[in-house]
């Protein structure tokens, strides 16, 4: 909790690691359903997830897949969702993609334009 709220208090900073030379994020969000699925699973005194393996594969993909499809346009991919789910996300796509930043909607700054061109939901 306190990593999130030190994120929060240096969302400038951070959002600007990943904008473009016009102020703009382009990113991959995550479908409500996905976002609600996540947080079902996690247990906040433990600090762990209790999702099923093969369903954290499957949004790792998901993820991994529009992620692909985004730095094949050649911009580099920040996955934003929920700050509830920031850091449990994180945690579950860093090996199969480290190199991806993922950032809560807390941490936009107002003057940066917000490009989502992807949503991962698991139905495709």
């Amino acid at each position: 909790m306190l990593t999130e709220y030190c994120r929060n208090a240096l969302a400038r900073t951070i959002c600007k690691q990943y904008v473009d030379e016009t102020d703009k994020l382009w990113c991959v969000t995550l479908d409500p359903a996905v976002e609600d699925l996540i947080i079902g699973h996690i247990d906040r005194e433990k600090n762990t997830n209790s999702m099923p393996p093969q369903t954290q594969q499957t949004i790792v993909r998901r993820v991994a897949d529009k992620v692909a499809e985004l730095t094949q346009l050649g911009r580099n991919a920040v996955v934003l969702c929920s700050p509830q789910i920031r850091a449990p996300l994180r945690r579950m796509i860093e090996a199969a993609i480290p190199q991806v930043a993922v950032m809560g909607y807390n941490e936009v700054v107002a003057d940066i334009q917000v490009e989502a061109v992807g949503l991962v939901g698991l139905n495709g």
